[in-house]
């Protein structure tokens, strides 16, 4: 990564490593609903016995239960929020992106229609859209104006 002005990003994340986040978030999510709650029965019956022997551990691991218990709801939900967020950004940006492409090629259509209506002495806003246009606009980017002639 270059220093900021010299034309690298500061920052640049694929769509493909967000996606892999998400995945990993909601396999967390699916693995915590799965298997963080099998030790319950086992470790509410020990701390019912511990507690009935009189011993304070009894209590506390009542208590450890009822706060691993919240840990994992509130692990579960922010694998949750996080999946659908880095999901929903990835869709979000292709959508962007593709609309700011057909727009930027909508425009560059409107312009070379006004161009082309301009030489021809055609008033630009009577001139059909040309399917001439995006051959054109090819052939300029790929040969440039001083190339063969665009067929």
């Amino acid at each position: 990564m270059g220093a900021a002005g010299e034309g690298d990003p500061d920052l640049s994340v694929q769509g493909s490593h967000l996606e892999s986040l998400a995945d990993s978030a909601y396999a967390l999510r699916n693995g915590m609903l799965a298997h963080g709650s099998l030790a319950d029965v086992s470790t509410a019956d020990a701390a019912e016995t511990l507690a009935a022997d009189g011993a304070l551990s009894g209590a506390a691991l009542l208590e450890l239960m009822s706060d691993w218990a919240l840990a994992r709801v509130n692990l579960v939900t922010d694998c949750d929020r996080i999946s659908a967020h880095l999901g929903g950004t990835v869709t979000s940006h292709e959508t962007t992106e593709y609309a700011w492409v057909s727009a930027f090629q909508d425009s560059r259509s409107d312009v070379w229609t006004s161009s082309l209506a301009g030489l021809a002495g055609v008033d630009p806003d009577r001139a059909a859209p040309s399917p001439y246009v995006s051959t054109l606009s090819r052939w300029l980017e790929d040969e440039g104006a001083g190339g063969s002639t665009p067929q």
